[in-house]
């Protein structure tokens, strides 16, 4: 399996001729959704702010750090495994949805805190909205 989000071919006029030439069948929705949700980074910031917080770290700077450093990781893991092998082109429109995903998990999970009470629900909604709709717009390269 690859992280690279499969779309179909299309030609000059942006008209879809089918299956790539692979006649490899492309993404749907859930398939896309779950290739561009870079779950490795968002767990390790999920766990490694909970130890964090259980040492009572609740440095800013310790936490945008380390949220700083799995957005690294998240597009240097994304880089390798939406690189296509034959032509050594990248998915970058696919690494950088994942890491602004990685961003809105570290708000939804550390802004509630800073956040009025009413209010605290706003990033979680945010990135649970961000997360369902742009697989519906995002439908990969064409190569």
């Amino acid at each position: 399996m690859t992280l690279r989000v499969i779309s179909p071919v299309s030609d000059e006029n942006g008209l879809s001729t089918g299956f790539a030439i692979s006649q490899t069948c492309p993404d749907n929705w859930l398939i896309r959704a779950i290739k561009l949700l870079p779950g490795e980074s968002m767990a390790l910031f999920g766990i490694g702010s909970a130890v964090l917080t259980n040492y009572e770290v609740q440095s800013v700077g310790l936490i945008a750090g380390f949220g700083g450093l799995c957005m690294l990781l998240t597009a240097l893991i994304r880089y390798s495994a939406t690189r296509n092998v034959l032509s050594g082109r990248v998915q970058w429109r696919s690494i950088c949805i994942a890491v602004f995903t990685v961003f809105l998990w570290i708000l939804a999970l550390e802004l509630p805190n800073f956040l009025p009470p009413e209010m605290q629900f706003l990033p979680g909604a945010i990135a649970i909205a961000w997360i369902l709709v742009v697989p519906v717009f995002y439908k990969g390269n064409a190569s």
